[in-house]
């Protein structure tokens, strides 16, 4: 009669292969308890550990990598690395598994595995160094980003190895298309890393980088240096007003950073002879009101400035200009930036003769809830 093998006789007697044949056990059990006597035995299993890698049978194969890993056997690091590349997915995950247990010492063939030519090498390479929290993979795993079949895993090692991966990150979003995917799966692993990630030291020093790329008018950079705040950036901010393509994503972006010295070129926006440059159409508001937010998040009594107070006065005045396209313009302007204070000018805009310019003024007033805007706004809208 077939007597099964006892774990403990075989441990006993040291028997190294007898508890390595255990392995291909269908329970799990007798496997693990196998696994244990071998750790127990310690480095003399080793030798025939690395050798049953190379076992016709899977089982055995990976239960031989999860033991060298709990025995962190340095010596089984190149053997392992090897095994990266198994044909069978369980063997390929308990091999990187292992290696990501032997930890540091096995980073430096790790980083050497990402230069495999097999995708299962780089792949398990990736996420044993992830696991590790390497700091030397994450130049080397950012160029994964670049191969799609690679780039979660080598997101999911970034995420993993945390700070040191930030300011890399940081600075890749730069790299892409404006709104990628790509550019998209960094923010989200930046985000893992930190939720307040912006706001550290490590994306600080991304922002050389970041500023190189505004030139590029890449939205996604521009959010990003408005996220991190760091005033080196308003200056080429500020140029990027003149792209249309970035230019709300720039105005915010100065807030944000809250330069005062921004103050007088969001201001600038404003005036009669950048208003008839810019046509003035409904969605053309919004650009006032982003103007508005801005310069309150850089300063609540921006109004109070001389800069601001000369640019107010100048599209109060320009109420009572010849052109009907500076009236409507100023209305919609002075609207936006809370048509509390100027009520008594946008009141009597309510009597312009254009249709336009009465229209914007009704509802500039109506905005902040001035009660004399009510029978002119209702007139308007009957015109």
């Amino acid at each position: 009669m077939f007597k099964k093998p006892d774990v403990k006789q075989l441990a006993a007697r040291g028997d190294i292969r007898g508890l390595i044949r255990l392995f291909r056990s269908r329970e799990v059990a007798p496997r693990y308890r196998a696994m244990e006597a071998l750790v127990q035995i310690g480095e003399p299993a080793v030798e025939p550990l690395i050798r049953a890698l190379n076992d016709s049978r899977a089982e055995i194969r990976s239960m031989a990598a999860v033991t060298l890993g709990e025995l962190c056997a340095l010596g089984a690091v190149s053997a392992l690395v090897a095994a990266l590349a198994d044909r069978n997915a369980i063997v390929r995950g308990s091999t990187s598994a292992a290696l990501a247990e032997i930890g540091a010492p096995a980073v430096p063939a790790l980083l050497e595995a990402l230069q495999s030519t097999e995708a299962e090498t780089r792949r398990g390479a990736a996420y044993a160094l992830g696991e590790i929290g390497a700091a030397q993979a994450v130049e080397p795993l950012l160029v994964f980003l670049q191969e799609a079949s690679l780039r979660a895993e080598a997101l999911d090692a970034l995420a993993k190895i945390g700070e040191p991966a930030i300011a890399p990150l940081a600075a890749a979003i730069g790299e892409w298309k404006n709104k990628s995917p790509e550019q998209q799966a960094i923010l989200k692993t930046l985000e893992r890393i930190r939720p307040d990630w912006a706001k550290t030291a490590a994306a600080r020093r991304a922002v050389p980088v970041l500023i190189e790329k505004i030139r590029e008018w890449n939205e996604a950079v521009v959010e990003t240096l408005g996220a991190i705040g760091d005033g080196r950036a308003a200056q080429p901010l500020l140029a990027a007003l003149a792209e249309r393509a970035t230019t709300l994503y720039a105005i915010d972006a100065l807030g944000k950073i809250a330069e005062r010295s921004s103050i007088p070129r969001l201001l600038a926006l404003v005036k009669r002879e950048a208003i008839e440059r810019t046509p003035v159409t409904v969605s053309q508001a919004d650009l006032w009101g982003w103007i508005e937010r801005a310069l309150q998040q850089i300063d609540p009594s921006w109004e109070a400035t001389p800069e601001a107070q000369a640019v107010l006065a100048g599209l109060v005045a320009d109420l009572g200009a010849p052109q009907p396209e500076a009236r409507h313009a100023a209305a919609l302007v002075l609207g936006a930036f809370g048509a509390a204070a100027f009520s008594e000018p946008l009141l009597a805009a309510l009597e312009d003769e254009c249709y336009a310019v009465r229209r914007r003024a009704a509802e500039a007033l109506g905005k902040p809830g001035d009660r004399r805007a009510v029978e002119p706004l209702v007139a308007a809208m009957q015109d």
